[in-house]
């Protein structure tokens, strides 16, 4: 298999279509691209912007270094709330991405497959650049392999 050089960044709706007509389990494969398209496995939330933290330039006077002061009070007081947002939306995209690993190893017949982690990691790091839809790619391509 030749190294990706650029993602393809298009719908999957003319690959499903040519690649999966004559499969007699396209539809099972339509609905995980289907899944995928409509952001079931993407976390549509925003990711939270945290709060810029002051500086005091070298050359400073005494009202810049009392107003430094102000501002990284300021700046400490908003950082933990910033923290838990933060960490609810990766553990959000983390259960995504778990939901997503489950699905598509059962959806491929691998969910017991003894190197099912290692089978999937591999899809993952090959195409998770260009977006989950990719990875399925790849998985489907490697559980020919494996089943």
């Amino acid at each position: 298999m030749l190294p990706l050089v650029f993602c393809r960044k298009v719908s999957y709706t003319y690959y499903i279509e040519e690649q999966l007509s004559s499969s007699k389990e396209g539809d099972k494969y339509m609905d995980m691209y289907e899944k995928i398209e409509s952001g079931a496995y993407s976390n549509q939330d925003e990711y939270p912007v945290g709060p810029k933290k002051p500086f005091l330039k070298h050359a400073h006077t005494s009202e810049e270094a009392v107003k430094y002061a102000k501002d990284l009070k300021a700046y400490e007081s908003i950082l933990p709330t910033y923290r838990e947002l933060r960490d609810n939306w990766r553990a959000k995209d983390s259960e995504l991405h778990s939901q997503f690993k489950k699905d598509a190893l059962e959806e491929v017949g691998l969910t017991n497959h003894p190197k099912a982690e290692k089978i999937f990691a591999y899809a993952y790091e090959e195409g998770h650049s260009c977006g989950m839809g990719e990875v399925w790619n790849y998985l489907q391509n490697l559980a020919e392999l494996f089943n």
